[in-house]
Order: C-alpha cells, then sequence, then structure tokens
C-alpha cells in the first residue's frame, strides 16, 4: 500500500467520524430521529420514560406486538401520557377518555388501533 492510500484511508475515517459525532449530536438533541433511525434498523427500543409518550405510535406498536407486549408497554405510561397519546394518534377525543381508568384507557387505544389497523388492509 502506497503512502497516498494510506493518507487517503485516514482521510476518509477522519471524515466519516465527523459525520458519525454529527449524527450522534443530532440523536441526543432530537430523541424522535433517533427512535425512527433505530426502528428503521430493526432494533429492539427501549424508551425513557419520560419520553415514552411522545415517541410511542401506538397504531404501529399494535401492529407488531402481541397485545400482551401492547398492554405491557403501554402499562409504564401515566394515565395523563396515555389519555394525550390516544388523543394526539386520533384514537379518542377528549370526551372518549375523560374519567377512564389507566387500563380502560390502555384498553380503548389497542382497540381503536386494531380498528383502524384493519380499515387500512380493506382499504388496500
Amino acid at each position: 500500500m502506497s503512502g497516498q492510500d494510506s493518507s487517503d484511508s485516514k482521510d476518509v475515517l477522519e471524515a466519516l467520524d465527523r459525520v458519525l459525532e454529527e449524527l450522534r449530536r443530532e440523536f441526543a438533541a432530537n430523541p424522535e430521529f433517533a427512535h425512527r433511525v433505530v426502528r428503521a434498523l430493526g432494533a429492539n427500543v427501549v424508551f425513557d420514560p419520560k419520553l415514552a409518550a411522545k415517541l410511542i405510535n401506538p397504531i404501529e406498536l399494535v401492529a407488531r406486538e402481541t397485545p400482551e407486549k401492547v398492554a405491557e408497554q403501554l402499562g409504564g405510561l401515566s394515565a395523563a401520557d396515555l389519555k394525550k397519546m390516544a388523543k394526539d394518534s386520533k384514537l379518542a377525543s377528549p370526551s372518549d377518555v375523560a374519567g377512564k381508568s389507566k387500563e380502560a384507557v390502555i384498553e380503548l387505544i389497542q382497540r381503536r388501533a386494531t380498528l383502524r389497523i384493519e380499515s387500512r388492509r380493506s382499504d388496500v
């Protein structure tokens, strides 16, 4: 290997290091982006409890996990976070979740996400 090849390799590795460092910074600053990238890689994602409600897409969760796994993942969230998730994902209105227990909101999310998935399949 000539000296030129070694220098080129070093330049390439340094450039890759800079790119990867920028990605690490973006992942740290933007957990939603990090979550999407990790999910695209097919890796199992463990959420920071403070970010889980914001990052979990309940429809995707119901589509890929068993009902027991869905209930387990959602069970780690507070009732308020679950209600916000249900409303933000358009699975429930504020009146749908008002006064409901955490368990009832989890069941509502699972049921309505399943209905949404089934309706999308029938539209195809």
